[in-house]
């Protein structure tokens, strides 16, 4: 029964941990993650990652309170550049090399094949 217990005390403290870290941060990580991907549903990804990491990782938000929102903002910025990434790659074929249709469309689009 006590291990219950401090699971449901942690479960809650987790909660409130981000919605503190979101009330106090969520505006500017979202209009950087907005600026960064330029769309707004993204952002909200971005952001929603972040809070997940800043979560698994406590020492994130471990100091100060300025340094804090720093950090998160770096976290933000990786979270975004990976899904960047991540939407070249699968656009490249998941190698860094167009996939055999993307490579055939892109052949019969261009103006040399004409």
């Amino acid at each position: 029964m006590a291990i219950l217990r401090s699971r449901a005390s942690k479960a809650t403290s987790d909660e409130v941990l981000i919605r503190a870290l979101y009330a106090e941060h969520g505006k500017a990580l979202l209009a950087y993650a907005t600026r960064l991907t330029g769309d707004r549903a993204a952002a909200e990804d971005v952001v929603q990652e972040t809070l997940i990491r800043a979560w698994k990782h406590p020492e994130v938000t471990d100091g100060p309170r300025v340094s804090r929102r720093g950090r998160l903002l770096m976290v933000a910025r990786s979270v975004a550049t990976d899904g960047s990434r991540s939407t070249t790659r699968d656009t490249l074929g998941g190698e860094g090399q167009l996939s055999g249709t993307d490579a055939c469309q892109r052949s019969k689009n261009s103006p040399r094949s004409a």
